[in-house]
Formats: C-alpha cells, structure tokens, sequence
C-alpha cells in the first residue's frame, strides 16, 4: 500500500509485473515495464450478499406465519455461483422445519441441479444445493430458497444465516456479506370490554362499554342478533310477539369463533379506538336486539366476549301510532284505548300495544308479551307518556372536559373529551380575522342523545355558538362531538367556553386545544343525521386514506334517485347533505331511502326516513 506520492508512482509503473527478469522502474532497458503489459489480472471479487428478505416482518400473531425468502446479491466484478450451503436458525420466539424450506429451483436453469435439506438436531438446518456439470452459473441476483417460520411467543423473533459458504464454477470461494432478519411476533389478545350496556332509542340501540386498558387495541368489532322467528328465519326480528307463537331468543356465542359461526349473529360494524367508547346501532326493523363487543388488537389478536345479556328494544315502548315518530303521545294513547281489554283471538286485539309487563317493570325494558292489552300495558305508556328518554345514571366528572380539536384544514370540533354527570349546553365564543364566517353544525354526540339537540351561531358576532340538549330534566350522555365548526378558510383560534348543567347553572369548564387534524384509522359510515329529517340530512364518513368514492341515494326498490359524491376524496372524516331531492333537483316523496358508500374495497348501506 503506498504511503506517499513517490511510492504510488513506483507502484504504477510495476503494476502487474509479475514475470520475467527483474524491470527497472527507470526503464532503463527501453522496454515496456508497465505491469499490466506483462500479467493477466482476474478480479475475482465483488459486492456479493446473502441476506433474509424481507429484513423485518410483523406483527403476526400466533394463527399467522411468515415467509422469507434467502436471497442472492451479485455484480459485474462477482465470478459465477455453481453452489452454496447455508445453515439457517431463529430465536425462541420462533420456529420452522425441514418442511418449511422450499427449494426454488434457483440452478434449474443451468442443467441438472443438487437440492438438499439438513436436520442439525439443534433447532438449526443446513441448505446444499449445486449446479451438477455444466459451464455455466448463477450471474444476475435471486432469491435461493424460501423459508416460512411459525410465532410461538411474544417478542422480536431473530433469523439467523450462518456458516454461509459459495463456490464459482471452479469451487473457488465468493466472499459475500450476509445478514439475517427481524420477525415481530404478537401471540396475546387484547382483554375483554366490562360493563357493556345497551339502552332503546327510536329507531337506534345506544351502546356503552368499558376497557380498562386499550393500548392494545386497534378497534372493536360489533356483533348484533335479534330476538328471531327461529330456522331458516335466524335474522328476521319476532316483533311485536317474542315470547308467542314460540319465536326464538338468539344463542349467546361463547366465543368469537362462535359468533362467526352462527347463523343469529352477524358483525355490523368495526369501530375504532377514539375519544368514546361506545357505538350508536341506527337499525329501523323493529325488535329485542343483543350485542356482543370483542376489541381486537393490530393483528387480529381477538379478545374474550363482555357476555351476556346485553339486550335492548330499538324503539319505544309505547310508540305504536304509524308512522312511528320517537315520542309517545296523545295518538299513541288513542291506539291503546282502542284495544284496551281484548286479547288473542278479539276482533280489537292489537299486538303491537301489548308492551307490558317489563321484565324490569321499567318503561324501558324487555316486553314479557302476555297477549292481551290491559293494565300492565297502561302502566308502561303512562311510565312512557311525554318522556321516552331513559333516565341514565348521575356519573362521570364534575367538570366538563372539553376539547377544540381540529378536524381539517377548515373545520374544527368541540368535543367532550369524558362523560360529564350534568352538562346541559355549551357557548363557544371567539373573534374572527375579517372576512372570514363560519357555520355551525349538531355533532354526533348531540346527535345521538335521546332528545333533540340545538347548535345555532349568532350573526355578525364572529364565532358565536349556542349548543345544547333541549328537553326538561334532560343532559348530555356520553362523550364525542358536540358541534362542528367550519370556516371560510384556515384559522387558528383559541375559543372562550362556559357551560351550563341541567339547572342553568354555571359549570367550570376544562378546555385543550389539539390542532393537528387526525386522520381516521380505517374506513366508517355513520348513520345519518337527523334521522328521519325534513328536507335535509347530513352523510359523515371517514377514509384512512384517499380513495375513490361514491355516496349514492336509492329507492327501495333498488332504483338510483340522487349521485351525491363520483370522485377522489383524500384521507379524513367527510360529509356530504343530501337535501331530499332527485338528480333532476325535485323533491322526492316521504318514505324510506338506503344510502350506500363505496370507497375503494369498502361499502356500507345505511337506512334514513325522509318524513315531511
């Protein structure tokens, strides 16, 4: 190696002298004493490379396997390969087989070919395999063979490549640079939700749930069945009999495997992790529904069910005047007089108002059908009268709250951030920079409660809002959104919020403001809102990632009535009005639509009544 400039010069002029007499590096002689004039130089070395491809897999979980392939790397300056052994071996957390090395047939190419498998007897097996005669070998990169490992236990499994040996075509060694391979593994379930509860509504089943720890969890699937009209019916609700004419009450799955199995239960929805825990099932075909919630972690860990019995009506009882309205009024009452007394079999029976008794006594209970109209039935529209939304228990904090959270570049949210024991309504207040307004809109919190919500903004006072849950001795259940903001264009603010309880008193108020937009984790529809509505209604959906989208309004007999969204939408949470009207823009008629959402591999359909 030369060490300075005088030295390099004298290994330029004796580069590849190698026979011959002794040459003078003066060329004295007057002969051509540069090296490469008198020896033939092979570079028989290269940027070779064995590497476990890919470097890093996972999570799997304990039901999954993983497959690598042993890849061969070469270039111009690398001589042939005739053959190579290779021992392979990988850490606890791991395991494979003789059985789990498949030959690839890398030399089929150059004629006959040597394939072999080695057991060590030490959790590590050895790979032969060799071009048989021939002139040729392998010059351009490949994959040698193929590996497929199996989890056993929680942890980064390690791939080993060791002893790694190739020969040219001469049996010559091939120096290479090799390197192994990380294997995530993910083997336990998250644990089960606690306290899942379900309460009616009109139309819709309120869910609630807990879980104590959901750092493990990327989202909960939802599982629902129906009091039901037995074989062959599994799915058709026995509304309004249940417990007559020998109906069939749904067979609780004693695991997921079970629920995926049975012909009672199916998944109608994934929801992911969020500020709330809980779910809204807006389902309009009348009966006694059951819900089962297991969280599922990042790789289909699945775990145990909340159990048994979570049941619920999805209307109220006592809401028996069509079109069913949510309310039970003087025209339901005039229903129950006129079938007061009859049972089964009289010419007056109406079975839909045979609601009580209750197997909890409650106006929102289980109705134990007992075929005949009379006081125990009177009791539950009296309970019911005037005042269908159930009385949850006082709980969660003193203080709201609360968070400003941005949805978009335009849009942001006030969201009640954990249940608060009695929050009535909220005004959100700050100044706008000129020229930019805002509009104000219900959030699906307030959306979702039992009682009409109101959201207003002030005019020409900037940012203004008025929020609240109308309705005497009613609050605000739950957590999520209470209301939407967008504006013009993009603003930053920092909003002045107070809060009033069910009394109208002042409540101290906890408010963050979070301003990055967070993009959802995977695809949702919600329901729509208002539901039913006049003339409009609000569509909301989240993409994880931009997709092409369609949002289209159908008729029940299938035929398409408005296109509302044919396009690319990026990642987010969206929503589109539809506001009553066909493609020709002329109101279409009261009664019930489906809209279905397909955004990429995705689609859901959702029911909505337009009542004018």
């Amino acid at each position: 190696v030369p060490t300075n400039g005088f030295e390099f010069d004298a290994l330029n002029n004796w580069w590849g002298h190698a026979t011959g007499p002794y040459h003078d590096p003066l060329n004295t002689a007057g002969q051509g004493n540069r090296v490469s004039d008198y020896v033939l130089f092979e570079p028989w070395s290269g940027a070779a490379a064995v590497a476990a491809l890919p470097a890093t897999s996972g999570p799997i979980n304990c039901g999954e396997t993983v497959t690598l392939n042993v890849h061969y790397t070469s270039d111009a300056m690398t001589p042939e390969l005739r053959g190579f052994t290779i021992t392979v071996g990988c850490s606890a957390e791991l395991t494979f087989g003789a059985g789990d090395i498949d030959d690839l047939d890398v030399f089929g190419g150059f004629g006959a070919d040597y394939f072999d498998v080695i057991d060590n007897l030490d959790g590590t097996f050895t790979v032969d395999s060799a071009i048989l005669g021939g002139s040729t070998g392998l010059a351009a990169e490949a994959d040698l063979f193929r590996l497929t490992f199996h989890p056993v236990s929680d942890g980064a499994g390690t791939v080993t490549l060791s002893d790694v040996t190739l020969r040219d075509l001469l049996n010559g060694d091939i120096g290479a640079l090799v390197s192994g391979a990380t294997i995530t593994v993910d083997c336990t379930a998250p644990p089960g939700v606690t306290d899942l509860t379900s309460a009616p509504g009109h139309e819709k089943v309120n869910l609630d749930w807990t879980m104590a720890d959901a750092s493990d969890v990327d989202h909960y699937e939802i599982w629902r069945a129906v009091w039901n009209l037995g074989a062959g019916s599994e799915t058709v609700s026995a509304y309004p009999e249940y417990d007559d004419d020998n109906p069939t009450e749904p067979v609780w799955p004693f695991d997921h495997a079970a629920a995926v199995a049975s012909l009672e239960w199916t998944l109608i929805d994934d929801t992911v992790v969020g500020t709330a825990v809980g779910f809204v099932d807006g389902h309009a075909p009348r009966g006694i529904y059951y819900y089962e919630v297991y969280a599922v972690d990042s790789v289909d860990n699945i775990g145990p069910g909340a159990g048994p019995l979570n049941r619920a009506t999805n209307y109220w009882l006592g809401d028996v005047d069509t079109p069913y309205d949510g309310d039970v009024d003087v025209l339901d009452i005039d229903e129950l007089a006129a079938t007061y007394g009859w049972g089964t079999g009289d010419g007056g029976y109406n079975n839909e108002v045979d609601v009580g008794p209750t197997d909890d006594t409650s106006g929102f209970g289980i109705p134990e059908t007992d075929s005949e109209v009379d006081f125990e039935d009177l009791m539950v529209f009296a309970l019911n009268f005037g005042n269908v939304s159930p009385r949850l228990p006082a709980g969660g904090t003193p203080t709201p709250v609360l968070v400003w959270q941005r949805i978009d570049a335009t849009t942001w949210a006030l969201v009640l951030a954990e249940p608060c024991a009695d929050l009535k309504g909220v005004h959100l207040r700050a100044p706008l920079p000129d020229g930019v307004t805002c509009e104000v809109s219900v959030g699906d919190l307030l959306a979702e409660q039992s009682g009409p919500g109101f959201a207003a903004n002030a005019p020409d006072r900037g940012l203004d809002a008025g929020v609240a849950l109308l309705g005497r001795g009613t609050s605000i259940c739950g957590q999520g959104e209470l209301v939407r903001v967008s504006f013009s264009r993009d603003v930053q603010l920092a909003p002045r919020v107070t809060a009033r309880d069910g009394s109208n008193g002042d409540l101290e108020v906890s408010l963050t403001t979070e301003a990055e937009a967070l993009t959802p984790l995977r695809f949702a529809a919600r329901q729509n809102f208002p539901n039913p509505f006049n003339p409009k209604t609000t569509i909301a959906f989240d993409l994880p990632e931009g997709r092409e989208v369609r949002v289209a309004v159908y008729a029940v007999d299938g035929s398409l009535v408005r296109m509302l969204v044919d396009g690319a939408l990026p990642a987010g949470s969206h929503e589109v009005v539809w506001d009553g009207r066909d493609d020709r823009r002329q109101d279409v008629a009261s009664g019930a639509y489906f809209y279905r959402i397909d955004a990429g591999t995705d689609s859901q359909v959702h029911k909505m009544m337009l009542m004018k």
